[in-house]
């Protein structure tokens, strides 16, 4: 077909020339003939040479537009990731300046409040010492400034950089929150709160107090509540606890006892025992059989506050029956045995014991 097509081309696009050297018509046009098979060859392969440049060229542009897309998109990621930071970033800037504008309004405001109270105050004091002229009379007299540059209030003569005749109060005291240094009886410093049973106080005796066990010079701490001195630190020295009334907790907050310790103690323990102090002295007697109704055992605390290794002893209840003098009952209801107090039964029992021993020995002798 395509040679067809070339034939008819060339015969209808040849000049009609003459023929030379001999050949004939046919000879002339096959040569024409196949020089233009030859060019179209060339021409084909032109135009295919041309189609793979062109789909190179297709693919290098498909590659350039993948390029560009890709980063394109991280382009657009990466202004988003900007902008989003810059707006936390922002964001973080205008709260911690709203915080901060907060908190100096707020110092504004109790600056203010402060102001106001102040003025407050001294407006009373004004209107407390009466008019113009008294004011000024009645404050020279309330305050005094030597010529060493001592201050005083309620004295003309202050001997110290800050001398005050009279208690200072410091506190809201319309709230009854306040700290007070009062020497109306005794000198004291007192914490007070809203309810007066809450109030304590530190102070020294100025005189002897057989009522709260204190002599003069001796510091005290002093609760209204309990109207004691639980706490007394002695001019000529040692301590008391609890001298009037109360008990004392070593790791307890409820103590059920004088002295009432949960735990260990170690230390040598020593108990009054002068026969002077003593009246309606009787020797123990029947020891040997008490002590044969007793009951060791071993046992552990229930308490897991208490030691939890395993423990021996008495069972209270039993020994009250037998020795009720060793067994005390606390306000609970909890009883305990005075250990210490067994060793006079141990030792008349012992005695008990080698009577028995030595009237045997005498029958076995006989």
């Amino acid at each position: 077909m395509r040679l067809t097509l070339v034939v008819l081309l060339a015969l209808t696009l040849m000049p009609i020339a003459p023929i030379a050297h001999g050949k004939t018509v046919i000879e002339v046009y096959q040569e024409h003939i196949q020089k233009l098979i030859n060019k179209d060859d060339e021409l084909e392969q032109l135009i295919t040479d041309a189609k793979q440049k062109v789909t190179e060229f297709e693919k290098e542009a498909n590659s350039i537009k993948a390029l560009i897309a890709k980063y394109e998109t991280a382009l657009e990621t990466t202004t988003q990731e900007i902008s989003v930071k810059h707006e936390a970033q922002l964001k973080t800037v205008k709260d911690a300046y709203k915080t901060e504008l907060a908190a100096e309004a707020k110092l504004a405001e109790q600056a203010r409040k402060s102001a106001e109270d102040d003025a407050k105050a001294t407006r009373a004091i004004l209107d407390e010492l009466g008019t113009s002229a008294e004011k000024v009379a009645k404050l020279t007299d309330a305050v005094s400034v030597s010529g060493d540059g001592n201050v005083g209030i309620g004295t003309t003569s202050p001997s110290k950089l800050l001398d005050v005749y009279g208690d200072v109060r410091i506190g809201k005291t319309n709230a009854r929150h306040y700290l007070e240094i009062s020497s109306q009886t005794w000198p004291e410093i007192r914490w007070t709160t809203p309810t007066y049973s809450s109030d304590m106080r530190i102070g020294m005796a100025h005189g002897d107090s057989s009522g709260y066990a204190v002599s003069n010079g001796d510091w005290y701490v002093y609760s209204p509540a309990t109207n004691r001195m639980d706490i007394i630190m002695h001019r000529k020295g040692g301590v008391s606890l609890a001298a009037k009334g109360g008990n004392v907790g070593i790791g307890t907050t409820s103590p059920q006892y004088k002295l009432h310790v949960a735990g260990k103690i170690k230390g040598e323990l020593v108990s009054p025992s002068d026969q002077r102090h003593k009246k309606n002295i009787h020797s123990l007697e029947n020891t040997l059989s008490k002590l044969a109704q007793l009951r060791g055992v071993s046992f552990k605390w229930k308490d897991n506050a208490q030691n939890a290794d395993t423990q021996i002893g008495l069972i209270a209840q039993e020994v009250e029956t037998v020795l009720p003098e060793l067994v005390s009952t606390d306000n609970e209801g909890y009883k305990s045995i005075a250990y210490g107090k067994l060793t006079a039964v141990l030792i008349e029992a012992l005695k008990e014991q080698q009577l028995q021993i030595k009237r045997l020995e005498n029958l076995i002798h006989k």
